[in-house]
């Protein structure tokens, strides 16, 4: 049987009863992490001691700078924004997980529209962004755990990919924005899942 795990900073965020309503071919697991980089790294690492699953996305909210409250946003390349130094060709900067094949991943949805999600980048960091910065402009979202979990993923050769529900965007008021929008982000990310065909991967 096909083995699926999906992760999580906060429960708040993805109602894991969805999990339930999905094909009875595969078994989900369900790990919230914890906030940050750090935790989402250590507590994956601690769960892949034990298990082996086929694929692992991460679902969860996220900030934006070019998108719009509501968009639901598929992505595969991942950037650490810690360590940013304005090159993002360094090694341990950008992480391009090419595990997935990039046509497998679901379309993302921006403004009611289904696009395909193979270009979409994730800026990850240790803070809640609330202000603009000029490079974070060539982010799709912003948070705080995705790179960590790719990187985890890329060392143990598992495919990965994030499923992120837009809450704010950044410079706009955007913690109280976030706080605002857990509900619908979990009511988003709950409907998005039903419809992932997940005979493809």
């Amino acid at each position: 049987m096909k083995e699926v795990l999906f992760i999580c900073a906060l429960e708040a965020e993805f109602d894991s009863h969805v999990l339930d309503e999905i094909s009875p071919d595969i078994h989900f697991f369900y790990l919230p992490v914890g906030i940050g980089k750090v935790n989402s790294a250590v507590s994956l690492m601690h769960f892949l001691k034990d298990h082996q699953p086929d694929l692992i996305i991460n679902v969860g909210t996220a900030g934006t700078f070019q998108h719009h409250v509501g968009d639901v946003v598929c992505v595969n390349n991942y950037l650490d924004r810690d360590i940013f130094s304005g090159n993002f060709t360094l090694v341990g900067h950008r992480l391009d997980n090419t595990l997935l094949r990039p046509e497998l991943l679901p379309q993302s949805v921006l403004s009611g529209e289904h696009v395909d999600s193979q270009n979409f980048l994730v800026s990850t960091g240790d803070n809640f962004m609330t202000e603009m910065r000029e490079e974070e402009y060539i982010c799709d979202a912003v948070d705080m755990e995705s790179y960590a979990m790719a990187f985890v993923c890329q060392k143990y050769r598992i495919p990965f990919f994030s499923i992120k529900y837009i809450t704010d965007v950044v410079g706009q008021n955007s913690q109280q924005h976030w706080e605002d929008k857990l509900h619908d982000a979990r009511i988003g990310l709950g409907n998005f899942v039903k419809t992932i065909d997940f005979s493809v991967f």
